[in-house]
């Protein structure tokens, strides 16, 4: 019987996740610490390197 309620409740999870879609997922993920470091570094848009540049 307890695995049966563990068995469900993990269903229940994974099933409420799936609804959730993989977008709100990743979103939740990086977005956080990415616009913590920004703030914190203080980094505007104009000073940003081009890494893709061949000089």
């Amino acid at each position: 019987v307890k695995v049966w309620f563990q068995n469900r409740r993990t269903k229940y999870k994974r099933q409420k996740l799936e609804e959730e879609g993989p977008e709100s997922q990743q979103k939740k993920k990086g977005s956080h610490h990415v616009n913590r470091w920004r703030l914190a570094t203080k980094q505007s848009s104009p000073e940003d390197i081009d890494v893709t540049s061949e000089d």
